[in-house]
């Protein structure tokens, strides 16, 4: 398999595997910018219970999740990026470091 057929394939693995776990994850908020949803999706693998923290004179209350297994999305854009690029660098640069043929 020539390097351009596997740059081709990790880039289009690369930009698959951002996308998605860009449509399975949670917590998205299209208010906010990108870097925050990068930073705040995960990708739920097993749904906890939500357990509310309620304090005396707050009007807000937070919480958090029991017994919750998630992977952060930062990690699969992450992943996604390196691919994208390894697969660009093999694209463009996979013919010229390769050593010459004698015929």
């Amino acid at each position: 398999m020539s390097k351009y057929k596997i740059g081709v394939i990790l880039l289009l693995l690369g930009l698959g595997v951002v996308l998605i776990a860009f449509v399975l994850s949670s917590n998205y908020n299209p208010r906010l910018g990108i870097i925050y949803n990068i930073l705040h999706m995960h990708l739920v693998v097993i749904e906890g219970t939500y357990v509310p923290d309620f304090t005396p004179n707050s009007v807000f209350s937070s919480g958090h999740y029991e017994d919750r297994i998630s992977i952060p999305y930062k990690y699969f854009f992450s992943l996604g990026i390196i691919l994208t690029l390894v697969g660009m660098g093999k694209i463009l640069f996979g013919n010229i470091f390769s050593s010459p043929t004698s015929s």
